[in-house]
């Protein structure tokens, strides 16, 4: 039993005690209450529901609340706030109002994928316990602050993901437990601080997609050697230049090397020979030379990427002795000698590219059997030989590309067996014999390209089952007989080319029914009598007739048409049919769909061409559509101006505008990934429109209204009344139109158009409209799967980026649609996407 003298003493002491611990859980309450206040959400209206006094307690009883239970806080045994993990809350605020003083036992701060902004506080460095901080994924801005080298006990630091600019603080160096750095995707320059070399429980390093310049420090070159635990380096996507210091050999525990799309020079250092355990080497899109070391050979490499630089020399025959090589890439340097002996056998192989070298040997004694390969590219080499039928037996095999080389001999009729293929390319080489009926197989191919060969005899009636092709081309070859009826069955047939051949007979009138068709080349053949009317009207069925000029006619001395630069044919008997058409046009009275023989069509009419901005608007929308074709883009298929009525006549779409379908019940059927498709869809359609089409066009209206869908949920930008083509050396000054809300902020205090006006508002559409990016969940729909729901935040990262107050900042749209296509490529690869 305690003295009564002892319990006298002490009892004031331990009330002293609990009564601090009292007012310090106080404090972390008021400091969390206080910074809540100033937050909002995206997602609910009710925001962190649980981070509240409870109202029924008494004063005194209020100062005893613990934080313990609230969502995303915990504590340590003596009920202080040892971690704070809100990521993924949706939250939207800042860190100005979060009182750092008041959590001195904090370890853990998470706050990644929310939509922080503004700075990161200074006062920041005030947590001194802190060994794990994670701000990614969030909108900060400004400079890291050189306060965050007062971290002394941190063990990760995560800031990658934001649009924070500046120098790396020397402070870092500081962190001497530090075992993971992530600065990467910010806007960060300067050079590569050379006392990290110091910090020697360094397991990786992401400093990648940034603006960091200079070379890799020379200063390394003493301190490599106390990295010895670094996994993982990532600095792609900067600026740096010099060469690739040899001391980079000394990271013998290094697996993942990415020093891709830099300025570097110089040779790869025979000095990676020493990093056994190195699975993963980038070094593409840079400016190195020099041979490839045959010390690579002794490696046990995964993954292989050093395309686009100047490399010259054999590849180590060796490459694949560890047999675990997956990704060799090597494509568009000066390569010369044979294929690597050892891939004859590396069976492990999923992606290899070795176009654009002069790689020379026998391609039909380097292939073997590969069950995991998905592409192979030989193009634009010097390989010989015949294609091996191994290929017919890599099962996995989607895309054989071997154009550009001397493959002679025939197109073996075993590739048949190989229905998985989707894309083949065999032009420019040395092919005879006729083609093998066994494609008419592979009803998955969407690009077959065999031109410039010599090949002979008559088209396969079987190349009508192709009814997912896009591309055909059989130009240059000795191709003869008429050109088989059943094509009209590849209905998704863009690009059709069976020019230089000695095909005879007529046209076939199906050719008028591919509606996709926007290029077309039948020069140079015996093809006679009239052209299909389908082809040749004003008002077609196809939206090919507006490429459809003497180019690519000419050379067919019996074939005639109204086309300019060919002959008038004696009869024309297409005249009636126009004349009847067009007063069925006029007669109509109300905006709609109506028949065009057997096809629905979409009338857009213009009641009075003498208003001026009404005419204006209607000479847009034909001047632009007139000069782009693209399958996400609105098919123009004729126009009607006159004084009282004009009409514009488009393809019919049977889904609608998007804008509607959201508002109605058929938005349940709009399922997460045709949502994240039909975002695609009009990434791709403003990209051709930015980069593809010269000049530019801008679109200028981009909203949920002027998006239609098909009968697949195919996406098609409509409405080029409001668009402007940018005419160089010219201010492109433009009233202001389109949507409001949709609208770029510059247009209003510039009122210059930019390809960046679109990118904001296909940002905002992306965002509101098509898939509540904001809030991730339409409610009519089922939760998303995890892998989708992945797909659906990295699009949300991407679409935050769009909108940007800086245009400049903003990326283009041909770099969002490569990352949209990344991202959905890589939900379909995971195995619960349904």
């Amino acid at each position: 039993m305690i003295p009564l003298s002892l319990s006298i003493i002490l009892l004031p002491t331990y009330a002293v005690l609990c009564s601090l611990d009292v007012a310090r859980s106080s404090n972390e309450v008021d400091a969390l209450l206080k910074w809540k206040a100033t937050l909002h959400s995206l997602n609910t209206n009710v925001l962190l529901p649980s981070w509240t006094h409870d109202h029924n307690l008494n004063f005194s009883a209020i100062k005893t609340v613990s934080p313990c239970n609230w969502y995303g806080v915990s504590c340590d045994d003596n009920g202080r706030v040892n971690r704070l993990n809100l990521s993924s809350s949706s939250l939207t605020g800042t860190l100005d109002h979060l009182s750092f003083y008041s959590f001195p036992n904090l370890m853990y701060l998470e706050l990644s994928l929310n939509n922080f902004y503004g700075i990161i506080p200074s006062k920041i460095g005030h947590l001194s316990n802190l060994v794990y901080l994670d701000l990614s994924a969030n909108h900060f801005t400004g400079i890291i602050p050189p306060e965050i080298g007062e971290l002394r006990n941190l063990v990760t630091l995560h800031l990658f993901q934001n649009k924070l600019t500046g120098s790396i603080p020397q402070g870092i160096c500081q962190m001497s437990f530090l075992s993971g750095l992530a600065l990467s995707q910010n806007n960060l320059y300067g050079s590569i601080p050379t006392c990290l070399g110091q910090l020697s429980n360094l397991s990786y390093v992401h400093l990648n997609r940034n603006n960091i310049s200079g070379t890799i420090p020379q200063e390394f070159r003493n301190l490599y050697r106390e990295l010895k635990y670094i996994v993982l380096l990532r600095l792609y996507s900067n600026k740096l230049s010099g060469p690739i210091r040899r001391e980079l050999g000394n990271l013998t525990s290094l697996s993942n090397l990415q020093l891709g799309k830099n300025q570097l020079n110089g040779p790869i250092p025979s000095s990676f020979g020493n990093l056994q355990t190195l699975e993963k080497l980038y070094l593409h899109d840079n400016q190195l030379s020099g041979s490839i070391p045959p010390e690579l050979g002794k490696l046990k490499l995964v993954e292989i990427e050093i395309t686009n630089n100047r490399f010259s020399g054999s590849l180590p025959d060796e490459i694949c002795k560890g047999r675990k090589l997956e990704y060799l890439l090597v494509g568009n340097n000066k390569l010369t000698g044979g294929i690597p002996k050892s891939l004859y056998n590396c069976s492990s192989l999923i992606r290899v590219r070795f176009d654009g070298n002069q790689i020379t040997g026998d391609v039909s004694e380097s292939s073997g059997v590969y069950p995991h390969l998905n592409y192979i590219n030989l193009n634009d080499n010097q390989v010989y030989g015949e294609i091996s039928d191994n290929w017919s037996k890599c099962k996995n095999l989607t895309t054989i590309q071997m154009g550009g080389n001397r493959i002679r001999g025939n197109i073996p009729p075993s590739l048949g067996k190989s229905i998985q293929l989707e894309n083949i390319n065999l032009s420019s080489n040395d092919l005879v014999g006729e083609i093998p009926k066994e494609l008419g197989r592979l009803t998955r191919m969407g690009k077959l390209v065999l031109s410039n060969n010599q090949l002979s005899g008559v088209l396969p009636q079987d190349l009508g089952s192709l009814g997912k092709l896009l591309y055909l081309d059989m130009s240059m070859n000795m191709l003869k007989g008429s050109i088989p009826s059943s094509l009209e069955h590849c209905s998704k047939l863009d690009f059709l080319n069976f020019s230089n051949n000695g095909f005879t007979g007529e046209i076939p009138v199906q050719f008028g029914r591919l509606v996709q068709l926007s290029v077309l080349d039948l020069s140079y053949n015996s093809f006679i009598k009239e052209i299909p009317s389908g082809l040749s009207s004003p008002l077609p069925e196809s939206k090919c007739v507006i490429n459809l000029t003497i180019e690519v006619l000419q050379g067919n001395e019996d074939l005639c048409g109204n086309v300019r630069g060919l002959r008038q044919c004696a009869t024309e008997s297409s005249t009636p049919n126009r004349k009847h058409l067009l007063a069925l046009v006029i007669s109509l009275s109300l905006l709609g769909a109506f028949l065009l023989g057997c096809e629905i069509v979409a009338v857009k009419r213009l009641r009075s061409s003498s208003d001026v901005t009404k005419h204006n608007v209607f000479l847009n929308e034909i001047t632009t559509l007139t000069r782009i074709r693209h399958r996400n883009i609105v098919k123009l298929l004729g126009y009607c101006s006159h004084a009282q009525i004009s009409f514009l006549i488009y393809k019919y779409l049977e889904g609608g505008s998007l804008a509607a379908i959201l508002c109605d019940r058929a938005a349940e059927n709009l399922d997460w990934t045709k949502r994240l498709n039909i975002i695609k869809g009009v990434a791709y359609a403003l990209s051709y429109m930015h980069h593809d089409c010269l000049p530019a066009i801008i679109h200028c209206d981009i909203s949920s209204k002027n998006i239609l869908l098909d009968s697949e949920y195919e996406a098609c930008v409509s409405d080029f009344g409001t668009s402007k083509i940018l005419k160089p050396n010219s201010s492109n000054w433009s009233n202001i139109g389109g949507t409001v809300g949709y609208l770029a902020p510059e247009i209003a205090y510039t009122m210059k158009v930019t390809e960046k006006c679109d990118v904001y508002s296909f940002d905002i559409d992306t965002s509101k409209k098509e898939v509540n990016l904001t809030d991730l969940l339409d409610h009519r729909l089922l939760v998303p799967l995890p892998k989708i729901k992945v797909a659906i935040t990295s699009i949300l990262m991407l679409a935050y980026k769009c909108i940007n107050s800086n245009p400049d900042i903003r990326p283009t749209m041909y770099e969002v649609s490569q990352n949209i296509v990344c991202i959905i490529s890589d939900m379909y690869k995971r195995d619960d996407v349904v």
